[in-house]
């Protein structure tokens, strides 16, 4: 549980023994030090052409797997995932992790997205700013091509899943 989550829980207990007036300070307190997602979130790197496997905290030390950047359990509500252009021959697939850098043929896996989790792709690899990337030049693929490269039915019975995504 982080320190976030500890506070609001405590904030709750409180709520129910004290005074309307304390609760608002106590909230007031709350958005003025800035106890929302948005001021703890975290950016999340991923980049398919690094080797090894990094801790995703940096370009440097990127993911080079996509799935690993998802499955990554520090992941949380209001973070981004910046995922890197890809190869063409060598897209990012959901049956790849560090574990299994082959695949694993599997048709059952797909890319869960994380609810409240940013994803952006169209990078090159270096960029600071959403702003810097160029989708068009750096064009990042998913995909469910598993198996047997151009044999049909044999890929992943699902693409991707997301629920309650926001286009905006």
């Amino acid at each position: 549980m982080t320190l976030k989550h500890t506070i609001l829980r405590l904030l709750l207990n409180l709520r129910q023994r004290t005074s309307r007036l304390f609760w608002v300070i106590i909230a007031c307190l709350a958005a003025l030090f800035g106890l929302n997602s948005s001021v703890n979130a975290a950016r999340w790197y991923v980049d398919g052409s690094l080797t090894p496997c990094g801790d995703g905290i940096s370009w440097a030390t990127a993911f080079k797997y996509l799935q690993d950047a998802l499955n990554n359990l520090d992941l949380a509500g209001g973070d981004q995932i910046w995922v890197a252009a890809t190869d063409p021959e060598n897209p990012y697939r959901p049956d790849q992790d560090c574990d299994n850098p082959d695949g694993t043929d599997n048709p059952g896996l797909s890319f869960q997205m994380r609810e409240a989790v940013e994803v952006y792709g169209g990078f090159f690899g270096d960029e600071l700013t959403l702003e810097e990337r160029d989708i068009v030049a750096n064009e990042t693929i998913l995909s469910g091509e598993i198996g047997n490269p151009g044999r049909k039915g044999d890929g992943s019975l699902f693409r991707g899943r997301a629920v309650s995504v926001d286009s905006g």
